[in-house]
């Protein structure tokens, strides 16, 4: 790894933005489109949707546009990244994963407003993951095996499967959580149209937030 002082970091950012016509308009865009959401907010107390919305959009077509043939190889190489992380993840996503596992099941047991449906499918997911757990420190332990040599680790084949299933796991269990956001969030909004359709507000009657 290259190490670089602070002036050295400076000098290089300077000479990349001042050699490169797209970086100096895209800063100057993004300057104004700044000032402008600025502006908006002061004047309406709230975000501009409609500004944000073609600002959003503005960047993603030019990003398409300019730069369509890499997005699509980059797109494709990180979606073989994606699957060789699930497959063949490394030690230290492995520890991640058995991390976020942890403070997803404690979240859920101590906060009090989780269903029991939350509960019960959480719990479920986390004792796959802790047995999985177990199992792959049995077989480290028992065969002496160097958790930080990816190819030591893969030559075991029990290894091997032990931990794709782990991370198959904890990946659906990822996707169940954030369809269950999803579809709750879409259920809300319905509800609250039901509910400025139905109770007027002039009606002096308090809707009830779920």
């Amino acid at each position: 790894m290259i190490k670089v002082s602070f002036k050295t970091f400076l000098d290089i950012i300077y000479d990349t933005i001042s050699s490169s016509p797209t970086t100096l308009i895209t800063i100057v865009v993004g300057i104004v489109f700044l000032i402008s959401m600025i502006l908006s907010i002061k004047r309406t107390k709230k975000m501009s949707t409609p500004l944000f919305i073609c600002g959003w959009v503005f960047v993603l077509l030019f990003l398409i546009l300019k730069y369509s043939s890499y997005l699509t190889t980059l797109l494709d190489n990180l979606i073989n990244n994606i699957f060789m992380q699930i497959f063949f993840p490394n030690f230290a996503i492995y520890v991640i994963m058995i991390v976020v596992a942890n403070i997803i099941f404690l979240g859920t047991i101590l906060n009090s407003r989780s269903t029991g449906v939350d509960k019960i499918l959480n719990l479920l997911f986390y004792i796959i993951l802790i047995v999985l757990l177990i199992m792959i420190l049995e077989q480290v332990t028992s065969n002496n095996i160097n958790v930080y040599d990816k190819l030591t680790v893969y030559s075991d084949a029990t290894l091997l499967v032990l931990i794709q299933c782990s991370t198959l796991f904890f990946t659906l269990w990822m996707i169940i959580i954030l369809c269950k956001k999803i579809i709750r969030k879409i259920i809300k909004k319905s509800d609250d149209k039901v509910r400025e359709k139905f109770v007027p507000k002039s009606s002096g009657v308090e809707v009830l937030k779920l």
